[in-house]
């Protein structure tokens, strides 16, 4: 999902609303932090809500290249980021674990589910956990967030009771299990 932003256009506007990849902005992903793409994605899912859409993803589009700006990074609070699995994490300062992507993505899609519910309080908030994001948050989720955790391309420590366990203590309400087989091309079976 581009949660209402047109890739081409609003980054040749903005391409401060696009992930900062290795110093350089580029639109392989929105810049899930910046408060402009926050509000488009809200503006996105009011517009869905109000098309009737009973529920709508705001998952990341496929592949990698997260957002390692300034804001994006603030989230660690201070803790020392590091890559495992090729996703962003840290250990802030307080112990908690965070992977960079999902503490901006998950943030995301509590602000779009909160927006959303105040006027259409029967609308499901999708969101997967996966590859990059696939790390649990370390805040609750809003109850109309629902949440697909996916069998594969899992960036996360945690084995895949542990991370279903931590998104239900974080007040998962709904969730799916993506039983994903792989890409042959990509492991050859």
């Amino acid at each position: 999902s581009w949660i209402g932003l047109d890739k081409e256009k609003d980054f040749a506007e903005h391409p401060e609303w696009f992930a900062e990849y290795q110093g350089e902005r580029r639109p392989s992903k929105p810049c899930y932090s910046h408060p402009a793409v926050i509000r488009r994605a809200i503006e996105y899912g009011l517009k869905r809500a109000a098309d009737g859409a009973r529920s709508f993803s705001v998952s990341a589009p496929d592949g990698l290249k997260y957002c390692e700006c300034e804001r994006c990074r603030a989230t660690a609070q201070g803790g020392k980021v590091f890559y495992d699995k090729q996703a962003q994490y840290a250990r802030r300062p307080d112990g908690q674990l965070v992977n960079i992507t999902s503490e901006t993505i998950f943030n995301m899609a509590n602000k779009v589910a909160e927006a959303v519910s105040e006027k259409y309080p029967d609308v499901w908030i999708g969101c997967m956990a996966y590859s990059a994001y696939a790390h649990p948050p370390s805040f609750p989720l809003h109850p109309r967030v629902f949440v697909q955790l996916t069998t594969a391309y899992r960036r996360t420590p945690l084995s895949g009771e542990e991370q279903l366990d931590t998104f239900k203590k974080l007040g998962m309400q709904a969730g799916g299990i993506y039983t994903y087989y792989s890409v042959f091309q990509w492991d050859w079976d």
